[in-house]
């Protein structure tokens, strides 16, 4: 092979080894915004210690920070989210590196000839070198909705698990006051069977705080009901697995309401310009705008390259 050519291969592969270094950032932008909204952050330890963390969370009472830091070591829609930032990263580099040459080499060996020859090529998809710019933007397009969708994923899984959170330890509070209101209404109701029988008040008032009493073990009996689904929602939104779910024994108390009222400012504003549906609608739409011209090109020149060969007798 001439040194001509071997000097187009060095140039190209250098020219592809250049295009391949692109930085992923994907991964770690998703773990700042993640950290940004909800206070912590996807982790980035595997194995044992993700488990020893997820123990020593669970063996103590469990807040709606330590929840959402759970169901990000732990539930398989956050894991899934960054495999699938990975497979859009690699889909992006597949789309931005210009593999559009080729070289091909042969070697003829005639069955009746004393003699070998050797044949070289060298192609040029004049198509794809033409059309890049805009194959960049499609995989841009793609990748930034791809990034967009992993946010959301991972943002709902965070979300999930503070309302479980919530949700079980209003229901766990509220059994405790029903479980008080129904031991006064007991108290109470034996002491009226008591006065009553001593003469001393009337048979309706003794009926009616029988009537509260039998009303205040109704509502206990349905509080403590009410926290299995809730518990079961917890375990679910934590993606707690195996012997995880044992673990999950007490939780604090829900924070006191605050004292004035929560200033909204300008958080329309802010949800808009935050907001992964429009991040994912715009990235598709770049992609399709610029899939758009690809298409058009190559309806007007289609299989558009450029060949040469040379054939050497040995």
């Amino acid at each position: 092979m001439s040194n001509r050519v071997l000097l187009i291969l060095a140039a190209g592969c250098t020219m592809i080894a250049g295009c391949a270094n692109v930085p992923d950032e994907s991964a770690t932008a998703l773990s700042e915004r993640i950290k940004r909204d909800v206070g912590a952050a996807p982790s980035t330890v595997q194995g044992s210690t993700q488990q020893s963390r997820v123990r020593a969370l669970l063996t103590q009472p469990l807040n709606a920070d330590a929840a959402v830091e759970i169901a990000l070591i732990n539930h398989p829609r956050v894991i899934g989210a960054f495999e699938a930032l990975g497979i859009a990263r690699a889909d992006y580099l597949q789309a931005v590196v210009p593999g559009f040459v080729s070289v091909h080499q042969m070697v003829l060996r005639p069955d009746h000839a004393g003699s070998t020859g050797l044949k070289w090529g060298l192609g040029l998809d004049l198509g794809r070198l033409l059309t890049l710019p805009n194959s960049r933007k499609v995989a841009a397009g793609q990748r930034a909705s791809q990034e967009a969708r992993a946010t959301a994923e991972v943002l709902g899984v965070a979300m999930a698990a503070r309302l479980a959170w919530i949700n079980l330890a209003a229901a766990r509070q509220t059994a405790d006051l029903m479980a008080q209101a129904n031991d006064s209404a007991q108290a109470s109701a034996a002491a009226a069977e008591a006065l009553y029988a001593a003469g001393n008040i009337a048979k309706i008032e003794r009926d009616r705080e029988a009537l509260f009493a039998a009303e205040a073990g109704i509502a206990h009996a349905q509080a403590q009901a009410a926290l299995v689904p809730a518990r079961e929602t917890l375990v679910a939104a934590l993606g707690l697995q195996g012997e995880q779910p044992a673990l999950l024994m007490d939780l604090e108390r829900l924070p006191a309401p605050p004292d004035s009222p929560i200033s909204m400012g300008d958080i329309e504003a802010r949800v808009i310009a935050s907001s992964t549906d429009f991040a994912m609608a715009s990235g598709t739409l770049q992609a399709a705008r610029a899939g758009q011209e690809i298409g058009w090109f190559a309806s007007l020149f289609p299989d558009l390259a450029i060949e040469g060969e040379r054939e050497l007798d040995g």
